[in-house]
């Protein structure tokens, strides 16, 4: 459960001993080592443990004094693993540790790996099927994709209403087609029934693939009620950022090409593209300082998207 982008992380001997005593509680035995994962992109502790009986766990923690918006993505997380059903797919949800401000998860350790990067047609083929198959019914008392990403998703309007010409990113981006964006990107409400548990995040670093192929999808963060289709259009700039197809050929290669309403789609497509534009020009996060950069390159690819679905 890690990725090549390094946060700072703190280690599993760093966490107060109440909370690595929650855990133990949690697991049914104390942690008796653990291998610490160093990267990723949520700060706060993250390892692979062997506990006293000789089981194995995956744990994670963070606390509201290393980032509030991560503690309560990771609130969120515990609450969508805790409604998942047995044919879910995703690692086994063991239960969660909350002490004072510190909030932890714990799942079953999972012999897997992930996606090979640059992406290689063999893991993109499991990959691909295994995400047009994630049709995980809505669970009650998860909140709809607008209410998850909705102000996310509004990345052209703020764009649009600063006025901004982006001809020095994209040459086509210019104030007129910024507006048209945030006309186009509005669209997405519309076209998102709840029909499903959307993970929202899917991407190389979110994989796990069995030694029998079976693929798990993890860290669900922020997931929401919405339509199935959405996952692999979510995950399409990342494959591509990562050595993958193109988006055009990405997305002819999903069975949800062949039944979603092309205008969904462009306006999918548009709030993604708008989010990575509007986020890569935020402020740094001190916590996560690759943030920006990562946010960009997959705008690259979600922007060149735009261009060859809209013609501009």
């Amino acid at each position: 459960m890690s990725s090549t982008r390094s946060v700072p992380r703190l280690r599993w001997e760093q966490l107060p001993s109440d909370v690595q005593g929650g855990f133990a509680d949690v697991l049914g035995s104390p942690v008796e080592s653990a291998d610490s994962q160093e990267e990723g992109f949520s700060p706060g502790m993250a390892a692979r443990c062997v506990l006293a009986d000789g089981r194995k766990a995956f744990v994670k923690a963070t606390s509201s004094s290393i980032n509030t918006h991560s503690r309560a993505m990771m609130v969120h997380e515990g609450l969508v693993n805790a409604a998942f059903g047995d044919d879910a797919p995703v690692p086994e949800f063991l239960g969660s540790v909350e002490v004072d401000e510190w909030f932890g998860l714990a799942f079953a350790d999972v012999e897997g790996r992930l996606p090979a990067t640059p992406w290689n047609d063999h893991d993109l083929e499991l990959v691909v099927a295994a995400v047009d198959a994630l049709a995980v019914p809505p669970v009650e008392g998860i909140p709809h994709l607008t209410e998850v990403l909705g102000p996310a998703f509004q990345g052209w309007d703020r764009l649009a209403t600063q006025g901004a010409d982006l001809t020095d990113v994209e040459p086509w981006l210019d104030q007129a087609t910024i507006v048209q964006l945030a006309e186009i990107s509005a669209g997405w409400v519309d076209a998102c029934p709840p029909e499903a548990l959307v993970h929202a995040d899917i991407r190389a670093d979110n994989l796990l693939i069995e030694p029998d192929g079976n693929v798990l999808v993890v860290d669900w963060a922020n997931a929401g009620l919405g339509p199935a289709c959405l996952d692999v259009v979510g995950m399409i700039p990342s494959i591509a950022m990562q050595g993958g197809p193109g988006p055009s050929e990405l997305w002819a290669r999903s069975v949800h090409s062949e039944t979603a309403a092309p205008a969904d789609i462009d306006a999918f497509v548009v709030a993604i593209a708008g989010y990575f534009t509007d986020a890569a020009r935020q402020p740094p996060v001190a916590e996560i300082p690759m943030l920006r950069d990562f946010q960009e390159a997959q705008g690259v690819w979600a922007r060149r998207w735009v261009k060859d679905r809209l013609d501009l």
